[in-house]
């Protein structure tokens, strides 16, 4: 009777254990689980700030080439500045195209762009 009364409180010992892992692996999954979804969460927002870093980039660069096409363009008329005294581009007229570029036909002619 004794030996039944030991291999039973045994086996209680033994259930209560495995139950007390059960619990602790369970809440070492939940704070993992809860770990996974703020990781995810991170990275969601690092994505997005990089959505708008990339289209920050996409419209400086698209501003870069249009005041390198603008220079370009100034480059050209001061070349003809210096070719020609017919063919003089007022400084005023310069100082406007700097600062508001137009189409670039109209100050030296079209088919010369």
């Amino acid at each position: 009777m004794q030996a039944m009364k030991l291999e039973k409180d045994n086996a209680v010992d033994r259930a209560e254990q495995a139950e007390q892992q059960a619990r602790d692996a369970n809440l070492r999954a939940e704070k993992s689980e809860e770990e996974v979804r703020g990781l995810q969460k991170k990275i969601q927002q690092i994505e997005n700030e990089l959505d708008q870093v990339q289209e920050q980039l996409s419209q400086a660069n698209v501003k870069l080439e249009e005041k390198e096409k603008t220079l370009q363009n100034v480059s050209i008329c001061l070349e003809l500045d210096d070719e020609s005294s017919h063919h003089r581009v007022p400084r005023t007229i310069m100082a406007n195209f700097l600062t508001n570029p137009i189409h670039f036909s109209t100050l030296i002619g079209p088919g010369r762009s």
